[in-house]
């Protein structure tokens, strides 16, 4: 079997299989039309496979239009498959596509479609090119043209996920298209090996995880992945290809009739080699590409490590919603803790632009609440958006309406155990881009901290608040003892002033007893007061 062969065969199974699952679990049509646009690839795959293993002219000139039957329509459920993910409005088009598709398919069997083979590359019965083959090589890569046009429009005037989609959309269509056309090339005498068609696998699984996934990579990372794995198993594939198919006879004059063993140890030796090479140039490339993310990923880290040593609560949510603010450059962000006498989670701490209709409480009976509790995870705004309009389902109307007017493009619960103690709220990112999983770990773990930070803030509060408690009840408990010896404190002026009293009428003429009167009957008092204020002021609850 040779190398045509082997990549046809990957992308039929590749595309049978994931047609298979998509259209198991396909929720709306632009998913539908997803996987029928797949089963179209996996029947033309299996057409070009059968020609590739053909052992006669007329079993290839079999294979190949049974294989450009169902290559005619590729393009046309391409553009149907754009036409609904972009909202396009030119049903006719779609229509006129659809009709001159269903035109082609009979003159595919006809002698002036493909009359005649020849063995290519001594492994492979290729057709040669005719007017009315040319023709339909026109219309495929018309349709898939304008199919293009449309989607790169699109990108340019939609927003959000929808645009990190599009772009998703279009680069991986892009390489998926090159491939498949690669195998045209030789029907016009060009000598280059159809091998290219491998890049259907790869797009084929990258555009199902877009359309399934919301929370997506960088596009940069994608295509980097993308490259450095083709370049890397170009080289592990490309050599034992070489030495087996180009270098055969020059391996049997140095080798003899071993010569074999030079593809199968170069090929057992880059097999090894390959996925160690991979990741680590991936990785170099990572770091380069994701430098500023991973840069503010490691100071939100640092930050949760250092949160337990705050006791000021005030203190503790500011600096929060300031370090992730400047940090992660967002436009805004704001800290939601729970209010038991209120019974849901008032606005403590923000930073960045006012929000003039916010009321600053999310209730806790609210849905948002509830669905935070169910997932206990970060909600994306953008994510529940398209759920939204996938689904008829009220309660993620409720929820997309509490973010919207949060202006939240994300919203993190801080959980400690069962308890959701803070949400956390973060606007758009001022760069556009979208949160990454990565960024989504990172707030989680900066959640959990703040979440465990404020539970020890507040433990610290209340223990502060017993402890006080505690010592008014031990100063209450200390009075009680001293009450005796304070009455006969209080005792002793108060019959020094009794018996002056006592004796003010007979003898207050007297000037000596009325010198002493006066003087001694106010400092008597005095030392009353003070022995009341003193009693007073142990008693009184101090507040720290």
């Amino acid at each position: 079997m040779s190398i045509f062969s082997l990549v046809s065969l990957s992308v039929l199974i590749c595309c049978s299989v994931l047609a298979i699952i998509i259209l198991k679990f396909a929720r709306n049509r632009v998913q539908r039309l997803w996987g029928f646009f797949n089963i179209a690839v996996a029947f033309w795959a299996a057409g070009v496979f059968g020609a590739g293993v053909s052992s006669s002219q007329e079993q290839a000139i079999a294979w190949w239009r049974f294989a450009y039957t169902f290559g005619t329509f590729v393009p046309v459920l391409f553009y149907h498959f754009l036409y609904v993910f972009c909202e396009l409005n030119k049903k006719r088009f779609l229509y006129g596509i659809y009709f001159l598709g269903t035109l082609f398919t009979p003159f595919v069997y006809t002698e002036k479609f493909i009359n005649t083979t020849l063995l290519l590359f001594d492994s492979i019965y290729y057709h040669k090119a005719t007017n009315y083959y040319s023709v339909y090589i026109g219309f495929v890569c018309l349709v898939a043209f304008l199919s293009f046009c449309e989607l790169y429009k699109y990108k340019k005037i939609t927003q959000g996920i929808k645009k990190v989609q599009a772009s998703y959309l279009f680069w991986s269509f892009l390489l998926g298209w090159l491939g498949g056309i690669s195998t045209f090339i030789p029907t016009y005498n060009i000598s280059m090996y159809p091998a290219f068609h491998i890049t259907i696998c790869f797009y084929t699984i990258f555009m199902t995880y877009t359309i399934f996934k919301y929370r997506l990579l960088d596009l940069k990372v994608v295509v980097t992945r993308t490259g450095i794995f083709v370049a890397v198993y170009s080289v592990v594939l490309g050599i034992p290809f070489t030495l087996a198919f180009g270098w055969q006879e020059k391996l049997k004059t140095l080798i003899g009739i071993n010569w074999w063993l030079a593809p199968l140890i170069s090929s057992a030796v880059l097999a090894t080699a390959g996925p160690f090479s991979y990741l680590f140039i991936q990785k170099k490339a990572e770091d380069r590409l994701l430098q500023e993310q991973r840069r503010y990923q490691m100071t939100l880290r640092r930050a949760s490590s250092g949160m337990s040593q705050i006791k000021d609560l005030k203190k503790l949510l500011k600096l929060i919603v300031h370090i992730v603010t400047r940090t992660v450059h967002i436009e805004h962000s704001s800290i939601y803790l729970y209010d038991d006498k209120e019974k849901g989670y008032l606005l403590e701490a923000s930073r960045s632009r006012e929000r003039s209709d916010q009321n600053g409480t999310i209730y806790k009976n609210s849905p948002l609440v509830k669905y935070l509790f169910d997932i206990r995870a970060p909600i994306v705004y953008e994510e529940i958006k398209q759920r939204t309009q996938d689904y008829s389902d009220s309660r993620l109307q409720q929820i997309e309406s509490n973010l919207r007017e949060l202006d939240a493009a994300v919203l993190v619960p801080s959980f400690v155990e069962e308890r959701l103690l803070a949400i956390i709220t973060l606007g758009k990112k001022v760069s556009g881009k979208l949160y990454s999983s990565d960024d989504l770990a990172v707030f989680s773990i900066l959640a959990n901290q703040a979440a465990l930070a404020i539970e020890s803030i507040q433990f610290y509060h209340k223990a502060q608040e017993v402890q006080e408690k505690l010592s008014h009840a031990e100063k209450l408990a200390y009075l009680g003892k001293l009450a005796g010896s304070v009455a006969h404190e209080i005792r002793n002026p108060l019959t020094t002033v009794k018996i002056f009293i006592e004796n003010a009428t007979a003898k207050y003429q007297d000037k000596d007893f009325r010198e002493k009167f006066d003087k001694l009957i106010p400092q008597e008092i005095g030392r009353i007061e003070g022995i009341v204020d003193q009693l007073l002021d142990l008693a009184r609850p101090r507040h720290l």
